[in-house]
């Protein structure tokens, strides 16, 4: 019994040999790539955001807030962790990993919008932690994350070989500064006229994680700042009571006694040269948007410039 029990030792041992090696050399290759989300992953687990405000959000924080702009303007450093196709569940876990290994920040701004406040995990968000998953805090963070097969967390290459070719996702999304992905691309009403109405999402698990975490950040003395950025005004009006929605947002920040920035009746709104889709600005529209939002985070005293 006992020869048996260490011949099955050693066909194990030399099984994860390999596997062990051929993990460590895709993990270095993954951390070597310059386009998202490993550029800022990167930063996030190797300590390396030194900002002192981030931003967080879907795609809709990814394309629209300029780190480069906002940093100009109010003399800060920020950074942009927005994430591609990602609700509020993924945008807070962000914010949890990125402080686990980062300082802290003086100032969060939330993005929200109509498919925000869900639990919803979008299938791609387990790539985002490939070459990061055996990593302590951030493994201890996102072991209950429901996209991720529990045998990444324990078979070495198991995860590459299983997410095969998934990279098709991200590999055309190179450059970008501090998270930012600008999109030079011209305007695109293909799935605003397929589209007759929306939902907007108003989960109470949702909602509670919302209000969990204003309240960890007063705690820590952060300042929160609730922001809906420009959405093109036709395709706005889509969204099935989307005036409740708004009130529902405006209702969580002042219960926590929080700014709520509304761009949705800003001029950018109604123009589509400043859009690529109803749900994004473009390169040229980002740079308006973030031009405004720093003045009026300046005139407004929420985070004053320092010039």
């Amino acid at each position: 019994m006992r020869k048996l029990i260490l011949k099955i030792l050693l066909f194990v041992v030399i099984l994860l040999i390999p596997l062990c090696v051929a993990d460590y050399i895709k993990t270095i290759e993954y951390r070597s790539k310059d386009y998202y989300p490993f550029s800022t992953w990167n930063d996030i687990v190797d300590g390396k955001l030194n900002s002192d405000t981030w931003i967080l959000g879907s795609s809709r924080a990814w394309v629209q807030y300029n780190p480069r702009i906002l940093d100009s303007i109010l003399d800060i450093s920020s950074y942009n962790l927005g994430l591609n196709a990602q609700f509020l569940f993924l945008n807070l876990q962000s914010y949890q990993i990125a402080q686990a290994y980062n300082s802290r920040p003086k100032y969060v701004i939330l993005d929200l919008f109509y498919e925000s406040l869900t639990m919803d995990e979008a299938p791609i968000s387990r790539y985002f932690y490939m070459p990061y998953i055996f990593k302590h805090k951030l493994r201890k963070i996102i072991k209950h994350n429901q996209e991720i097969n529990p045998f990444y967390f324990y078979l070495p290459y198991y995860r590459y070989y299983s997410e095969k070719g998934n990279d098709v996702w991200f590999v055309n999304e190179i450059g970008g500064y501090k998270g930012f992905m600008p999109k030079d691309a011209k305007w695109d009403d293909e799935n605003l006229s397929s589209t007759d109405t929306v939902h907007y999402k108003k989960e109470s698990d949702a909602i509670k994680l919302l209000d969990d975490f204003i309240a960890g950040c007063k705690k820590y003395n952060i300042d929160v700042i609730l922001i809906h950025s420009p959405f093109y005004r036709e395709g706005f009006e889509k969204i099935q009571n989307h005036q409740e929605m708004m009130t529902m947002f405006k209702n969580i920040a002042d219960r926590h006694h929080i700014p709520f920035l509304d761009y949705t009746n800003d001029p950018i709104c109604y123009d589509t040269a400043y859009f690529y889709n109803a749900m994004h600005l473009n390169a040229r529209g980002a740079d308006l948007f973030s031009t405004k939002l720093a003045h009026d985070l300046d005139s407004l005293n929420l985070i004053p410039a320092r010039k």
